[in-house]
């Protein structure tokens, strides 16, 4: 079973397009290195991101991310174990959306997961299309 994780919180300073692809990044990596999928979502000081992978590695960096300085607000929307990782596939994995063709490749691959009639799935995404259509 893979823990899936997804929070929503709001960034205490604005980062600009090099700070935030500077934190991408890293954050790139080190999820790389912890067998963690997902994606993250920055927008105008929110941040939106799902998590998933085995769960005592996600809960361990979960709780780095509410205690780091950069969020305040962390509010965790859902948590579940699903059979299958739901953005493993997802080639642009941890992304900052500022522009249209990612925006479009995100909405694309939440409808592309759509298809695949996974109740567990579609109740992430539900969740997911909420909050990011409010960004």
């Amino acid at each position: 079973m893979i823990y899936t994780l997804t929070y929503v919180s709001t960034a205490v300073n604005l980062f600009d397009n090099t700070e935030i692809n500077s934190v991408l990044n890293a954050v790139k990596e080190q999820n790389k290195v912890l067998n963690i999928s997902g994606f993250l979502v920055y927008k105008e000081g929110t941040y939106l991101q799902l998590l998933e992978g085995d769960k005592e590695v996600v809960s361990k960096l979960y709780e780095k991310i509410r205690s780091d300085e950069r969020h305040k607000n962390v509010l965790t929307l859902q948590q579940s174990q699903v059979s299958q990782r739901v953005f493993d596939d997802y080639e642009s994995g941890f992304l900052v959306p500022n522009n249209t063709n990612l925006i479009f490749d995100l909405n694309s691959y939440l409808k592309y997961l759509r298809l695949l009639e996974d109740k567990e799935v579609n109740q992430i995404i539900t969740i997911v299309e909420s909050i990011y259509s409010k960004m």
